[in-house]
């Protein structure tokens, strides 16, 4: 079987100018040390914005003008051996969220990713004692307004916020008896007045398999997905081999008002 390389679309900043400048590098060379025709850069300021492997071709078309308030960003995972190392990346501003691109090596082959939005936030509290064994949780208007299906769920003490149980996910909402159904039943008793916290997810528990790919996820869904500012964005990598790793997501956004220029 042929390796596959990985093309990077670096921007870069030409010192004597200030102008931007692309070059098209494979993954093997790293990151450009002159401009395209030998010109010194600032190369605090380079960055990637495209990627792709060898044996595609994409076409794309922008339906939308963003202008200058399109961006591309990454996160960098260095994650220690045996372990779930958790990284939060927020930004001070709103976003809208176009497309996600995880960057997986055979290395990290057997290990766990997940990815969650505004990590355990208090949306209210519960409006009637919790006993062992319950998993229909009566709770406050401001929960059954703000948690939906399929996300994580968490009972936190009122007197002391540090104690806490997790109850796995959200399969039923009831807004008439404003109400919500766990999939997980209660193993502790909790007290009318106690916080929820919810977690929104968006891939959760991801076993990577053996390979050398590039997982993109948003690119086929129509409408972009709107983060606020300063909501955290959790990465929860487990690496379950003996030796450190580092993983690599890039992501694309485009910010301010969709028609501003």
């Amino acid at each position: 079987m042929s390796s596959e390389s990985t093309w990077y679309n670096w921007r870069v900043i030409i010192s004597a100018t200030q102008q931007p400048a692309f070059i098209l590098r494979l993954d093997t060379q790293g990151p450009p040390t002159v401009g395209p025709n030998g010109e010194e850069i600032d190369t605090t300021q380079s960055r990637v914005v495209d990627f792709r492997s060898d044996n595609s071709v994409k076409i794309q078309e922008m339906g939308t003008v963003t202008g200058q308030r399109y961006q591309v960003k990454h996160i960098k995972v260095v994650a220690q051996p045996n372990t779930m190392t958790v990284v939060d990346t927020s930004l001070p501003y709103d976003i809208n969220l176009i497309a996600v691109k995880n960057v997986f090596k055979p290395d990290m082959a057997g290990d766990i990713i997940s990815w969650l939005l505004a990590p355990y936030t208090i949306v209210g509290v519960i409006t009637e004692d919790v006993d062992i064994g319950d998993t229909v949780i009566h709770v406050s208007p401001t929960v059954v307004a703000n948690i939906d299906e399929s996300w994580r769920f968490r009972i936190a003490s009122s007197a002391n916020p540090a104690v806490y149980e997790d109850l796995g996910h959200v399969v039923n909402i009831d807004h008439t008896n404003s109400t919500v159904t766990l999939d997980t039943p209660s193993t502790q008793t909790h007290t009318t007045g106690d916080y929820v916290r919810m977690t929104a997810v968006y891939t959760e528990s991801l076993e990577i398999c053996d390979a050398d790919y590039v997982l993109e996820m948003g690119l086929e869904i129509p409408r972009v997905a709107y983060i606020p500012a300063n909501a955290p964005v959790r990465c929860e990598y487990t690496n379950n081999s003996s030796t450190a790793k580092t993983f690599y997501c890039y992501y694309s956004f485009y910010y301010g008002s969709i028609n501003s220029t």
